[in-house]
């Protein structure tokens, strides 16, 4: 007697983990939603601080080139922040997805969706990781010559730059992907809830 009442008890549940599942899928869309748009606001930040680096230094300008050289720097102490903060929601979303193989396991269910979501959310802690070092590596850099003015400097300072620019832009495209890949999750989420509405 007491099974039957188990696994009714068991399958009530079902609903409401799939719901769950979809509401922590709305939530990573609007969290990719926020960061793609962020993403915009750095490539702008970046191509117009590579202009006004270019202007300076066509202008020969010391104290407009120190003035730019302030605005990056406090830019690189943004990126890392919102690179750490990458980092540490991938490794959330990570753990989320490790637990959700682990209970299809348990409870004997096709794991197959939520084993490639694990690989894709692994994969994206990996790639924010990387990230975050290389930002790391280009704010150490950067600090490093901040103040000189001898031209291998300057022309190092604005490879930096480009080389920001250039991830800003690596950023968003990435982002871009995976707002499509959690769009795709929230799908399938979708249809198990319906799936196990159904049952």
């Amino acid at each position: 007697m007491v099974r039957p009442a188990l696994a009714a008890a068991l399958l009530s549940l079902l609903p409401s983990l799939a719901s769950a599942q979809a509401h922590a899928d709305r939530r990573e869309l609007a969290v990719d939603r926020h960061e793609l748009r962020d993403d915009v606001r750095d490539v702008m930040r970046f191509d117009r601080l590579l202009a006004r680096y270019d202007d300076a230094m066509a202008r020969r300008s010391r104290h407009a080139l120190r003035a730019v050289e302030d605005d990056v720097q406090r830019a690189l102490e943004r990126e890392v922040r919102e690179a750490r903060n990458e980092a540490a929601r991938a490794r959330a979303e990570a753990y989320r997805s490790g637990r959700e193989v682990a209970y299809d396991r348990r409870d004997g269910r096709r794991e197959g969706d939520d084993r490639r979501d694990l690989r894709d959310d692994r994969r994206d802690l990996r790639d924010d990781r990387w990230d975050l070092r290389r930002v790391e590596s280009v704010r150490a850099e950067f600090s490093s010559l901040r103040g000189r003015m001898d031209r291998l400097a300057v022309e190092r300072k604005r490879a930096l730059v480009v080389q920001l620019t250039r991830m800003a832009r690596a950023e968003f495209h990435e982002d871009r992907g995976e707002l499509r890949e959690d769009r795709g999750e929230l799908r399938e989420d979708r249809a198990e809830q319906r799936d196990v509405r159904w049952r």
